[in-house]
This record gives structure tokens, sequence and C-alpha cells, in this order.
């Protein structure tokens, strides 16, 4: 009995594994794409957005989609070292989930002054929080440059035109992000178990801050009592944490494929008749 349950254990890891690889081959196909090098055609949406942030648009998707593809290079690197602690994987997962849904978010906002708006409070509050760590920490760090106050400027004087009295309103949760792009994902007519990208965020968000009682859930329930329990105990814990790093890498991957489709997608369309789109916020 023991035997029997320790095959089907070691085949289910097995089944897990080829599921991680295969992600990881999904990956690797298309790692090398470049958005920056995506021409945008004249009178297309992007370029109209990124004309009403000053520029600053296309530069914040473009680095958001930088930081999703780095956080999974050194995923796939970490997985190559075959490393038994599977936290630093699903702490980069989780840091790739994020900016890939802010792109999906920011590119799928119905209306243009929705995406304009949204890009700008998120570079307001993202360097709003450089220039309040430079302030303070001091030391060698430099102190907070000119242009940084004039771009805050710039930005609090946009916002106001676009939304009187909404420029210090709150940037919206990670969490409301992440499952914001779950649901464009698949309004999108793309398969996605509900919640996926979301439920993924937030175990690997209780990996991040030190809950690894994840990774032993399943191995305290399962585990049986027989002479084998330490070995079956063991290797159930590693499947657990090779599971859920599996649940993870797949939406991750998934992100960033949308997102490249989303942003092609947005530098040739045309720009849209105004009064005709629908709001959101």
């Amino acid at each position: 009995m023991a035997e029997e349950r320790q095959d089907e254990l070691e085949k289910l890891h097995s089944q897990i594994l080829e599921s991680i690889s295969a992600s990881m081959v999904r990956y690797e196909k298309m790692r090398e794409k470049q958005l920056s090098g995506i021409e945008l055609k004249p009178g297309c949406r992007l370029s109209q957005i990124n004309a009403e942030a000053n520029g600053l648009f296309v530069d914040r998707i473009l680095a958001l989609f930088d930081s999703a593809k780095d956080s999974l290079d050194a995923c796939m690197r970490l997985l190559a070292m075959h490393r038994a602690s599977r936290s630093p994987e699903l702490i980069l997962l989780r840091s790739s989930l994020e900016s890939s849904s802010y792109m999906i978010w920011l590119l799928s906002l119905p209306r243009i002054e929705d995406q304009v708006f949204s890009s700008l409070r998120l570079i307001k509050e993202e360097t709003k929080n450089v220039e309040d760590a430079l302030r303070k920490r001091g030391g060698d760090l430099p102190a907070p440059a000119p242009v940084i106050t004039e771009t805050l400027e710039w930005i609090d004087h946009r916002l106001e035109e676009l939304r009187p009295g909404k420029s210090d309103s709150k940037m919206v949760p990670k969490s409301k992000v992440v499952e914001n792009g779950d649901k464009y994902y698949r309004k999108d007519g793309r398969e996605r178990a509900n919640d996926t990208g979301e439920a993924a965020w937030r175990v690997c968000s209780a990996v991040a801050h030190g809950n690894i009682t994840v990774f032993y859930a399943t191995a305290g329930n399962n585990a049986s009592s027989h002479s084998n329990y330490n070995c079956e105990r063991m290797l159930w814990e590693t499947t657990a944490r090779d599971a859920i790093l599996a649940s993870a890498f797949t939406p991750a991957v998934e992100n960033i494929e949308y997102c490249m489709d989303l942003y092609e997608r947005s530098a040739i369309s045309p720009m849209p008749n105004r009064s005709t789109e629908k709001h959101s916020c």
C-alpha cells in the first residue's frame, strides 16, 4: 500500500515538473521579443495616449514589460540551478505577475482619458516613493534631482485637467490590478480558470511575506502514519512546492503573451471616436 502511494506521488510530481518545463519552453519562444522595436502607426491609439501623457505612457508600458520579463528570466535561472527551495522563484513570479497585470490593466481601459489618468497616477506614486526615499535616506544616495520635482508638478497639473480635484487620489491596490488583469484576459476571449492570476499572486505574496505554511498544508493533510511517513511527507512537501510554482508560472507566461498582443494591437489600432468611448475607472 505504501509503495503504491509512493508511486502515485512520484507520478503526480513528474506531471507537475512537466507542466513547469512546458511553461519554460513556452516562455523561451518569446523571451527575445522587444516591444521597443514595434513602430507606432501614425494616429494609432497608443500614440495618442502617449502624446496626452507627455511621452510618459509608452515609457511606463515598456518598463513594465521589461520588468515582467526580467523577473521571469531570473526565475528561469534559479530553476536551472535545481534549487530545493521554491520561495525565491515564487517571489520573482509575484513580481512578474504584478508588472504584467499593471500593463494589461493600463492598455485595456476603454477610455483614453482613463488610460492617461491611471498611468500618470501610477508614475506619480512611484516617483514620490523614490523622492521620499532619497530625502529620508541621505548618505551616499543622491538628493532628488530637479527633474523629479518638475515631473511631479507636470503630472499634478495634467491630473487636475483630466479630473478636477482627483490629482491626489490613491492608486488602485495591487490586488485589484491583478484581479483586473484576469478580468480583461477572460473578457478578451482567452481561456483562463477563474482568478488564476490573482490566486497565484496571492499565494506568491504569502511566500514573499514569510508565510511558508502554503508548502506544508498538503503534506500535513496527506502524509500517512506508516513507517515511511518521513519519506512520504518529504515527497508531499516537494510536490506541494512544485505544484504551487507550476500554478503561478503558467499565468505569468500567459500575461507576458497577452501584454505583447495588447501592445501590438494598440500600436496599429486607429484613434477611436472619443464620444463613443465607455467610461471606466
